[in-house]
């Protein structure tokens, strides 16, 4: 879930409305439901976990 103002968005389109100026992606998993999500940085080189959310994202920095 992404939030902004204390809001919370579930959905894809929600975050495209609000955010969408400033994303190049949306990975849509579909509605989730108050899960914390993880923010990902593909700026330059580098991939960067920006927040970590429910689960390990470590395999996307090519870590275990």
């Amino acid at each position: 879930a992404a939030t902004r103002e204390g809001q919370v968005m579930i959905g894809a389109d929600e975050i495209q409305e609000v955010f969408g100026h400033g994303l190049k992606l949306i990975l849509d998993a579909g509605t989730q439901h108050n899960e914390p999500s993880t923010i990902i940085s593909l700026v330059g080189d580098q991939v960067e976990i920006l927040r970590q959310g429910k689960g390990d994202a470590s395999d996307l920095l090519g870590q275990a």
